[in-house]
């Protein structure tokens, strides 16, 4: 993501103010979202990491696994 904010119409919310621009390789924006929006699309990918964590720790052969890693690490 660019540090620069600049004035533009956001690609989910069509809005029309500061936003934050992606750019390819070739420096073309390809990308543009509201600080609302990015902040809804952080907040999403923090919850789903933490949902995965959950069941993560709810996973019996998850913890079976890991126990025996922890005790075991070269093996």
């Amino acid at each position: 993501m660019s540090d620069r904010k600049k004035l533009g119409m956001c690609n989910y919310c069509q809005s029309l103010g500061p936003i934050y621009e992606q750019e390819n390789k070739d420096g073309v924006p390809t990308f543009l979202i509201c600080h609302n929006c990015i902040t809804d699309v952080f907040v999403g990918i923090e919850q789903d990491q933490k949902r995965k964590r959950i069941r993560q720790r709810h996973n019996l052969r998850w913890e079976a696994w890991m126990d025996s890693y922890r005790n075991n690490p070269g093996e």
